[in-house]
């Protein structure tokens, strides 16, 4: 698990943590992450005026004792990779035209109509395999 998480985790399960790895990592993104819930604008709003006065690691500290405890980190999913299924003929066209995708998403209509309606003969036409 990325350490980012892990650390975003530990702080909202109250679950250990590996100490050394609370060194050297970047506090305003974690605490970005934080603010997103409401109910935590409070004890930040408090815990932000020795953000600059304390070591990092004794902020985490703070953080992870004024919190309150969840059973689940919020707004934290699993980012899933998804296949899209490219047309090559689609990709041809998109090369010898040197569209961008965006170019193509707007021509993509007059496309359907007239080169996706006869697929074989477009695919010999522009030597596609």
């Amino acid at each position: 698990m990325n350490a980012f998480v892990e650390r975003l985790n530990a702080i909202y399960t109250k679950k250990k943590i590996n100490i050394p790895q609370l060194e050297h990592f970047e506090l305003i993104p974690l605490i970005k992450w934080l603010s997103l819930e409401r109910d935590n604008l409070p004890y930040l709003a408090h815990l932000l005026d020795y953000r600059w006065n304390i070591d990092t690691k004794h902020f985490f500290y703070l953080l992870f004792f004024w919190i309150p405890r969840k059973a689940k980190a919020p707004y934290h999913r699993k980012i899933e990779k998804f296949d899209e299924k490219t047309n090559k003929l689609l990709d041809k066209i998109k090369y010898v035209n040197s569209w961008s995708t965006k170019e193509l998403q707007q021509n993509l209509g007059i496309l359907e109509k007239v080169v996706l309606t006869n697929v074989k003969y477009w695919e010999s036409q522009l030597a596609v395999k």
